[in-house]
């Protein structure tokens, strides 16, 4: 099983385009020289969006209710990407302001919305896994239209 959909490349792929500065952004710094196993701020990123991946693959996973493990499509770790983006996105709207002006007179807060609508839709059309199936964060998931449309023939 793989840890998550990509390799390194899509890691530095993904820190290239947040256009995040690892110090500036995301507040992370060099460790001192004299302590043990110093990271620097750029590993500390490269580290932190390495677990978003894995964060992304749980995501489709479970949307999908499989593993694609085997043969990764590259459109699975192309959506993947995306996921990890709009997570690293979210953290530089939310640390420079939890609100944005949407015109001259309303404002809203910004919405922490990971799987976007074209996400979901560019997921779906991959195959989904059996239904009832436990899913990879050990939540049951069945589709819910099926059993709704199964209570009604009742």
């Amino acid at each position: 099983m793989t840890e998550y959909y990509g390799d390194e490349e899509n890691i530095k792929r993904v820190m290239k385009l947040s256009g995040m500065i690892p110090d500036q952004d995301l507040n992370l710094n060099d460790d001192p020289e004299d302590e043990e196993d110093p990271k620097t701020a750029d590993e500390k990123f490269e580290e932190l969006v390495e677990d978003y991946f894995i964060v992304a693959k749980s995501y489709i996973d479970n949307d999908r209710n499989r593993s694609f493990d085997e043969d990764t499509p590259p459109g699975i770790v192309n959506i993947s990407e995306r996921i990890v983006l709009n997570m690293l996105g979210f953290i530089n709207q939310k640390q420079s302001s939890p609100i944005v002006q949407a015109d001259d007179f309303n404002i809203q807060l910004i919405e922490d919305k990971i799987l976007t609508d074209a996400i979901k839709a560019d997921l779906a059309t991959f195959d989904s896994g059996p239904e009832d199936q436990t899913g990879v964060l050990g939540i049951g998931i069945s589709n819910r239209n099926t059993r709704l449309a199964d209570k009604e023939e009742d």
